[in-house]
């Protein structure tokens, strides 16, 4: 599944380190789910977001509910 973690995270002028820092995770984590598309579940998306300073939808925006299940884009 598609997500735009980098481009908004590279826009903002962050590193995958300040990143990390800002949502409570790791920047092995960032790395992980920039590089492999992967959805992390809700909470993590929402501190994402928080500190990107952007909506959920923006980074992902097929994903529909809180357990990551998928809409589809039309």
């Amino acid at each position: 599944m598609q997500n735009f973690l980098r481009e908004i995270r590279l826009r903002r002028g962050m590193t995958q380190v300040k990143l990390a820092a800002a949502a409570g995770t790791t920047p092995m984590l960032i790395s992980f789910i920039e590089r492999y598309g992967h959805t992390p579940r809700a909470d993590l998306r929402r501190r994402l977001a928080r500190a990107l300073g952007v909506d959920e939808s923006e980074v992902w925006p097929e994903v529909d509910d809180e357990d990551g299940d998928t809409r589809t884009l039309e």
